[in-house]
């Protein structure tokens, strides 16, 4: 799975992409993008079929956070 950012130009008010977020350690059936979550530049994404450290389905949450030097 993945998630995506978008963000909302305040002059045309269109939304643009501006990132595709992966897990790098994830499967197709991980579910990563179950559930996600925004506190100012805190993004949380559940992925509650990940697999940690040989036990299968134990869950994750990838916690992002936005550089707001470089967005």
């Amino acid at each position: 799975g993945s998630a995506y950012v978008f963000e909302r130009d305040i002059t045309t008010g269109l939304w643009n992409q501006k990132q595709k977020l992966i897990s790098i350690d994830g499967n197709e059936d991980d579910y990563f993008g179950w559930s996600v979550s925004v506190s100012g530049n805190i993004l949380l994404i559940g992925s509650p079929n990940d697999d940690i450290n040989g036990n299968i389905d134990q869950g994750s949450v990838y916690v992002f956070e936005r550089d707001i030097t470089t967005g």
